[in-house]
Order: C-alpha cells, then sequence, then structure tokens
C-alpha cells in the first residue's frame, strides 16, 4: 500500500515495537511506497527495529502467495478503504487478519474471533490484539483456517458471478 494516515501504518510500527522486545523471533514486514513524509515518519518510528531488520520495509510485491506463506499474522490498520482487497488475499491464504473497528465494513468481512480480529484503533489496544496472536499458534491457525473457508464461502468466483448473474436477470426483466 502507499503509505498515508488513512493507511495507518504508523500505529502497526507502534504496536509492534511495543511488543518487539517480549517477541524477539517475530519480524514486522510492510509492502508498499513508503518513500513520502509519512513512511519517513513511520522508518523514524521504527527506528533501530527498521536498523536491525525486524521491521522492514518493502516495495510492492507482485508475489503474493511467497509473501502470504511466510506471513503469519495480516495486520491491516487501514481507517478508509472502499474494498480491501488484500484482507481477501490474507483470508484466501488463511492468514487471519487485524484490522481496526473504524474501517469501513470490517465487520462485514471479518466476524471478529471466528475468522480475523477486530481491535480498537489505538496503539495499546492494537498491541494486545497482535500480543494474543502472536503467543498462540493455534488461535491463528483456526482463525487462518475459517478465514480461507469464508472467503471461499462469501467471495470465491461461483458465488460472485451468480451474485452478479442475479443482478443482470434482475435488471433485463425491468423496462427502461
Amino acid at each position: 500500500a502507499y503509505f498515508n494516515k488513512l493507511k495507518n501504518q504508523l500505529l502497526l510500527v507502534r504496536a509492534f515495537s511495543s511488543l518487539a522486545a517480549e517477541f524477539p523471533e517475530w519480524t514486522l514486514v510492510l509492502y508498499g511506497n513508503s518513500q513520502n513524509a509519512y513512511g519517513d515518519k513511520c522508518v523514524r518510528a521504527a527506528g533501530g527495529l527498521a536498523d536491525s531488520g525486524r521491521i522492514r520495509f518493502l516495495p510492492f510485491t507482485d508475489d503474493l502467495p511467497s509473501a502470504y506463506a511466510r506471513a503469519s499474522i495480516m495486520a491491516f490498520p487501514s481507517t478508509l478503504e472502499g474494498f480491501p482487497l488484500a484482507v481477501i488475499e490474507g483470508m484466501k491464504f488463511a492468514v487471519p487478519p487485524v484490522l481496526v473497528d473504524e474501517l469501513p465494513g470490517a465487520r462485514d468481512m471479518v466476524d471478529d474471533g471466528v475468522n480475523g480480529i477486530v481491535s480498537r484503533n489505538d496503539v495499546a489496544a492494537y498491541a494486545d490484539t497482535l500480543r494474543s496472536l502472536m503467543r498462540d499458534e493455534e488461535i491463528r491457525c483456526r482463525l487462518g483456517a475459517n478465514a480461507s473457508r469464508i472467503c471461499a464461502e462469501r467471495y470465491g468466483k461461483s458465488r460472485i458471478i451468480g451474485q452478479w448473474d442475479a443482478v443482470i436477470q434482475r435488471l433485463a426483466g425491468r423496462k427502461l
């Protein structure tokens, strides 16, 4: 993603930074264009964790299978999206999402505690949510499996084509 205030990457950097000492084996990887003032603010907030490679700022990637295969959690702190495809992609690859409650539609995409978690949009709350998932692989696996299943049910190709077909059929029956 393009780094900006609405994408809210700074929340994630600060939350992870508060957990880094507790979870020395974990790394935060952020993909996107961080070459702007907000991205610079995120890099500065990462400080020594960026210098040591614990927080990594990488460019966009087209290799989604590899990126998601290395991921354990899909942290998505954005506060404004039309329809966040990245969340759907993570769910498809069984990576449980962590959204913020200010994201319109967050609770439409994520059944809190079933296929991901919806957190409050503040550093302490987001860090607590991440901590609970970082501590418990079983919960991550359960949420990830549910995310993949629910993603296929709600957003699978046959379901979407069927919905479009119903709309077209309904419109075709109307006189314009």
